[in-house]
């Protein structure tokens, strides 16, 4: 199957209004904000879609037609990549670690592998690997390959401590991205 790679899109995992998890001072949508903007610094190419467009509820139940309404921006957009950035939670604090969800079709599942080896690579957490899920939205409705990264536990005072130097999880994500741009001009080679 070929597939260029031109249009990348950076998503905001949640948005001022629905500002998903919240531990001490640090509240999920304004951490995921500036993990974004640094990546979008180091790589000025990608697309950034920040969240805060959407129109939507508060606390972590976001109405689903927020969901549908960001889909419907995104697919409109084109992409070739979506990466929607998240910080994970959990009710005991020891869990830590980073994850990749994907869409468990085509190739996704060796995209989602080389995404969470590069951030895994960069900030030096736990590698909780890549998890194929079939029920979230955003996976499942985009038009393109689609992956929720989720590069630690809010929730875990450790991983917390990274968010102190998020140019270090930017990173992670840029040298992903450039990664998987070699990855499509090597599959898309004649």
């Amino acid at each position: 199957m070929e597939r260029s790679f031109k249009v990348i899109i950076l998503v905001d995992g949640h948005d001022r209004r629905c500002i998903g998890c919240s531990v001490e001072n640090f509240e999920e949508h304004t951490e995921v904000k500036k993990i974004n903007a640094l990546v979008i610094s180091m790589l000025p190419s990608a697309v950034y879609l920040s969240s805060d467009i959407a129109i939507g509820g508060r606390g972590l139940n976001c109405p689903s037609w927020t969901l549908s309404w960001k889909v419907r921006i995104i697919n409109s957009l084109s992409p070739d990549l979506v990466i929607e950035t998240h910080l994970n939670a959990f009710s005991d604090s020891k869990v830590s670690g980073c994850e990749t969800l994907y869409y468990p079709e085509n190739d996704n599942e060796k995209i989602a592998k080389m995404i969470q080896f590069e951030i895994v690579s960069k900030i030096g957490n736990r590698d909780r690997g890549v998890k194929a899920r079939e029920d979230l939205f955003i996976l499942r409705r985009t038009h393109c390959p689609t992956f929720i990264i989720e590069p630690l536990f809010i929730t875990n005072p450790l991983d917390r401590e990274l968010l102190k130097t998020p140019e270090i999880i930017a990173q992670g994500i840029v040298s992903a991205f450039k990664e998987l741009k070699k990855y499509f001009h090597t599959v898309n080679s004649p």
